[in-house]
This record gives C-alpha cells, structure tokens and sequence, in this order.
C-alpha cells in the first residue's frame, strides 16, 4: 500500500538529554552539476553528543496512519544503533 505522508505528519517539542550540553556543528561541501558547469555549495548541520536521547512528539493528521507511522519509528530505532 502506498502512502501519501506529506504535510500530514509533523513532528515538534524535540528534547535532547545528554551529559554534555554541547550542540555542535557539521559543515561539508556538496557538489552538483549544472547546466552552468559545476557548483559548490556548504550544508550544515547540528549533531549532539553520542549517547544522547531525544524525546519528541509525532502528530499525525490520518488516525489510520498511526500504526505503520509506530512500525516505522520502532525499525529506525533499531536501525540507528549502530
């Protein structure tokens, strides 16, 4: 079954608990051909000390939605220990 998750799921009140306070910063340089020949330009993110945890809140506009959306966050739970 295919579903349609966009602008129906949302997610918000992200807590992070770790033993350090220390938000840190991950820049890397993507590149990218275009018809204007090669551009390069910076992404960044935060990252937060391993061992941290974070606590959020998933709303979820489809009530028939909640299980598969459940299904998904218990997989990558298992996948994110790596």
């Amino acid at each position: 079954e295919k579903i349609e998750i966009g602008d129906l799921i949302f997610c918000d009140n992200i807590y992070i608990s770790s033993q350090s306070t220390k938000i840190g910063s991950c820049q890397r340089p993507l590149r990218g051909q275009t018809a204007q020949g090669e551009r390069v330009s910076l992404a960044n993110s935060e990252t937060i000390p391993a061992g941290a945890t974070i606590e959020f809140t998933v709303k979820c506009l489809v009530d028939s939605y909640a299980d598969i959306i459940r299904e998904w966050l218990d997989y990558g739970g298992l996948r994110g220990r790596r």
